[in-house]
């Protein structure tokens, strides 16, 4: 469903539109309302809703969205007990003359 403010694409107009109006469809067409998009370049269209896809948003906004979403990292980073080069272990001491590896 698209909003009043969103970014769209319409398939017949390069570029990038945003919905600036929305209007419920008179007639019978029950499926889609009519929307007024425009440009940055000012090219302001009256299409059917159904017309057009809407994008998500620029990567720079989702980079900072997903950024603000995502929890603190600690600031040292400790292994669990037992996950390794921690625990304290005898030496290994080689095998002698007369004992045998096993």
């Amino acid at each position: 469903m698209v909003e009043i403010g969103d970014e769209v694409v319409h398939q017949s107009h390069p570029g990038r539109f945003t919905v600036i109006a929305k209007e419920a469809s008179p007639g019978l067409n029950v499926y889609s309302d009519i929307i007024t998009v425009r440009s940055n370049d000012g090219i302001e269209l009256r299409l059917l809703e159904t017309s057009v896809r809407v994008l998500e948003a620029p990567p720079a906004k989702a980079a900072a969205e997903s950024a603000a979403q995502a929890p603190a990292s600690p600031a040292s980073s400790t292994p669990p007990a037992g996950a390794g080069g921690s625990e304290s272990r005898a030496p290994a001491t080689p095998a002698g003359k007369g004992e045998s590896a096993r």
